[in-house]
């Protein structure tokens, strides 16, 4: 009864102090309770599917993989064929048992180059006895039918699919086209539409397929009022997967043949590195749309059926996640009928009955929140992100938490520089100024590009001493290079810019014309003159470059944009950017600070206005935290750097080049990477990152987040080591929690340890509510 009496005296204490309205009831019970795990989220809800999730919601994040397993998985010390490990240490067996690659010749191609490394086929065995929660099997009908069914839906195939997510599963004919071979060659996509090949399968209610077993959309096309068609089919493009055969069909397991149409280097890419849902629940409504919302028991907006969710294989069956509750969450229940259970629970790896979710609101009142809730043991465990950071130093002193380094977090903070004017996009500037609907006015507004000569000023400028151990007192690194420090393809050994203002100076006081920009004239800009119009010299002092900057004529005003989260670094930028005599349009945010997250507001440049006054091509800069996923980065280098065919005449889906950095290098490197073995592509990737960084300059690489996992002892999780030889969660190397073993505290501690009574208990009334209802519920008695 110990653990139970200083909760209850603790809550009748916060409830005297704090809430003297709320009434406490409580009641020792001597029964044995539920074991509870309480983990912590902060994200919106949203869809789960993976052939419509953007990945970034709670829903996804904090109940879809505790639900829904992968056939396989990268294991913690995952080097993405860098070194010399067999497929055991590679990945990680989890539906599937085995499997068997079939490797395409090296062989030179159109470019004049060997492509090495192709994988043509994977063929898997799948596990036998795996079930999901609806009580159905796993087998090879299920697994193709996963695979099939996100190519229906992204390709929109029959009509009814939805393509938030078809440049992750479709490629662009014209960009492989220089480099196909003997064996790889997709010219048959080319000036088609490209269905996708489903077989013989008779599996797919409302979907027909041809004789050969093509899918294709009935009206791939579609017109514009001008009669002009409109791409919003895989027109000139092939998906990545080219078909899934069964080669071996029984009740449980079975094999699958997984054929690809891309030069695939790697295990999973197109969907077969996919969580597996459950056929018999989903097949049929859901074969050729998604799934769309979370709430059991509620009616989506696609189909008026009753929608079940999250139906899977996985160690925990999804019950609810209501954000009307108080606190926002929801649980998931231990899945009895686990098909690892057994073997699980002989290790003591399986203890939790009843996985909880807090989900914690963003900003400073969420923060504030979480931190209070994992030092007073009010949850059991949360992640340190930059986004929502913990109080390092407390948990630290806890002696009854585990802090668990991680690697720095996989989102580089950096500032992108809008770089349209030295790109193709000058010769439609005109039409595009003047041509675009009225509805759109901002979208008119001249480009907002920045001459190349400031753009590497400014990054030898910024204060990144400043920011990372001052502001963000030593929680960070300055990773960036393109991938990332973390990456199996970072190299710490190509230069980037380092603060060093007499440098940045200099190349504002010699630089008599920014040979760099091309048209129009109004991007020419001659900085040696406009310094010394102003005084400023080598010799002026950090005063006088500030005092310009201050002035009503400034050597640049710099357009920039960003939201609550980047409030400290568009400080340190302002500060940065006055010692070159450089000034913010906006620097009390009162136009220039979004109200949301800035990924929401920028990403929808291509449909919507930036601001309401401004669009993504006429602002100078905006500050964005990018995701290059440590072991496999192609997707997203590619997306962020490569030049896609223009916009108005080939693709209605861009690709995420926010800073309009086209360069023929980078598309040629981009290409190659993707030919390529993976230590080819560690070459190439170099390479693009030496051009970034040293020639472009098109971001200012600024920080990557340190973070972790705060973890209670009376916990104890299945650890192993990464690639650095740090501890690191067992399961795919991410910061889960699947494997757990309640082990208990020697002792209580204090409520909050090496923090006052009174600072807890002033924080904010919304905070202590939700510790309460964490509090009133905790996990079994001891």
């Amino acid at each position: 009864m110990k653990k139970f009496s200083k909760i209850f005296t603790f809550v009748l204490l916060l409830s005297s102090i704090v809430l003297p309205f709320i009434p406490i009831v409580a009641t020792a019970q001597e029964e044995e309770e539920p074991i509870i795990f309480r983990v912590a989220a902060s994200a919106l809800p949203g869809d789960w599917d993976p052939a419509i999730s953007d990945g970034y919601n709670v829903v996804y994040g904090s109940y879809f993989f505790y639900a829904c397993e992968y056939p396989w998985a990268g294991n913690a010390y995952y080097f993405a064929g860098l070194a010399n490990k067999t497929k055991e240490e590679e990945w990680k067996p989890i539906l599937t048992t085995s499997w068997d690659t079939e490797f395409r010749d090296e062989e030179p191609n159109a470019a004049g180059f060997n492509s090495t490394g192709g994988r043509l086929s994977i063929t898997h065995t799948l596990r036998e006895g795996v079930k999901f929660h609806d009580g159905s099997n796993w087998n090879a009908t299920v697994m193709k039918w996963n695979i099939d069914r996100l190519y229906i839906i992204t390709g929109n195939l029959t009509g009814d699919g939805d393509q938030r997510n078809l440049p992750n599963l479709w490629d662009d004919e014209d960009a492989w086209a220089p480099y196909y071979s003997e064996s790889f060659n997709m010219s048959e996509y080319d000036d088609t539409f490209a269905g996708y090949i489903i077989g013989n399968d008779t599996h797919y209610p409302g979907v027909t397929a041809d004789a050969n077993g093509v899918v294709s959309n009935p009206n791939p096309y579609g017109l514009d009022a001008s009669g002009a068609k409109i791409l919003y089919a895989p027109f000139d493009k092939f998906p990545i997967i080219r078909e899934v055969q069964i080669v071996e069909s029984k009740p449980s397991g079975g094999k699958v043949k997984v054929i690809y149409n891309r030069w695939n280097t790697y295990g999973g890419p197109g969907g077969l590195w996919t969580p597996q849902i459950s056929y018999a629940a989903y097949h049929k409504n859901y074969t050729a749309q998604g799934i769309y919302g979370y709430e059991n028991g509620v009616k989506d907006d696609k189909n008026p059926t009753i929608v079940d969710h999250l139906i899977g294989t996985g160690p925990y069956k999804f019950v609810v996640h209501s954000e009307t509750a108080s606190p926002a969450g929801g649980h998931m229940l231990k899945n009895e009928d686990y098909w690892n259970k057994t073997a699980l629970e002989a290790d003591g790896w399986f203890d939790v009955d009843r996985r909880e979710v807090v989900n914690f609101p963003t900003g400073q009142l969420g923060k504030d929140s979480q931190n209070t809730a994992i030092l007073t043991h009010a949850i059991d465990y949360c992640y340190d992100s930059m986004y929502m950071p913990v109080d390092y130093d407390a948990v630290m002193a806890n002696p009854n938490i585990d802090y668990i380094e991680d690697y720095p977090s996989e989102y580089m903070t950096q500032i992108t520089l809008n770089c349209i004017n030295e790109t193709w996009w000058m010769d439609i500037e005109g039409w595009r100024t003047t041509s675009l609907p009225d509805d759109y006015p901002s979208d008119k507004a001249p480009a907002g590009g920045i001459p190349r000569a400031l753009r590497e000023a400014m990054s030898y400028a910024f204060d990144y001493d400043k920011m990372i151990n001052t502001v963000l007192d030593g929680r960070a690194v300055r990773g960036g290079r393109v991938v990332g420090d973390g990456s199996v393809f970072y190299n710490e050994s190509v230069p980037m810019a380092e603060y060093d203002l007499k440098y940045a100076r200099e190349i504002l006081l010699t630089t008599e014309e920014d040979n760099y920009t091309l048209t129009p004239t109004a991007f020419n800009y001659n900085f040696s003159e406009l310094c010394a119009d102003r005084g400023l010299t080598a010799s002026s002092t950090d005063a006088e470059w500030q005092n310009v900057a201050d002035s009503d004529d400034p050597i640049f005003v710099l357009d920039f944009y960003w939201d609550d989260a980047h409030e400290d670094l568009k400080n340190v930028l302002q500060e940065s950017l006055a010692n070159i005599g450089v000034a913010l349009k906006d620097p009390t945010g009162a136009t220039n600070k979004v109200p949301t997250i800035i990924w929401d507001t920028v990403r929808t440049y291509w449909l919507l206005t930036f601001d309401g006054s401004h669009s993504i091509w006429s602002a100078h800069a905006w500050v964005m935290d990018y995701n290059y996923p440590r072991s496999i980065p192609e997707g997203w280098v590619h997306a962020n750097y490569y030049e896609p065919p223009s916009y108005l005449e080939d693709n209605y889906f861009p690709e995420w080049n926010f800073g309009f950095c086209y360069d023929d290098d980078i598309n040629y490197w981009i290409d190659v990477m993707y030919m390529s073995d993976p230590h080819r592509k560690l070459e190439v990737i170099s390479k693009i990152a030496n051009k970034e960084c040293n020639e472009l300059y098109s971001m200012i690489w600024c920080y990557q987040a340190k973070g972790g996992a705060c973890l209670w002892k009376d916990w104890e999780a299945l650890m192993t080591t990464n690639r650095l030889g740090e501890r690191t969660f067992y399961w795919g190397g991410a910061p889960s929690t699947h494997l757990l073993r309640y082990v208990g505290l020697p002792e209580e501690p204090p409520l909050i340890p090496g923090n006052p009574l009174i600072i807890t208990l002033t924080i904010s009334a919304i905070s202590m509510l939700g510790i309460i209802y964490a509090l009133m519920r905790k996990k079994k008695l001891s």
